[in-house]
């Protein structure tokens, strides 16, 4: 679904922006999130922690 090939996650495994686009993608549905952190045995809120510590993760406050 993230058009992302083994081999691109192998060679970007490292790449903070590349997590980032990953993080985005599992921030999408509540579903994942629970997948993803049962699977890890992370909190619920750690994806969106970890979003906020990589490349276009800050949160924007416009007022």
């Amino acid at each position: 679904m993230t058009g992302a090939a083994p081999a691109d996650i192998v060679r970007n495994a490292n790449s903070a922006a590349f997590l980032g686009t990953v993080l985005d993608y599992i921030l999408t549905e509540d579903q994942l999130v629970i997948a993803f952190c049962d699977s890890c045995r992370l909190p619920y809120t750690a994806p969106m922690q970890a979003r906020g510590l990589l490349p276009g993760g800050q949160s924007w406050n416009w007022t």
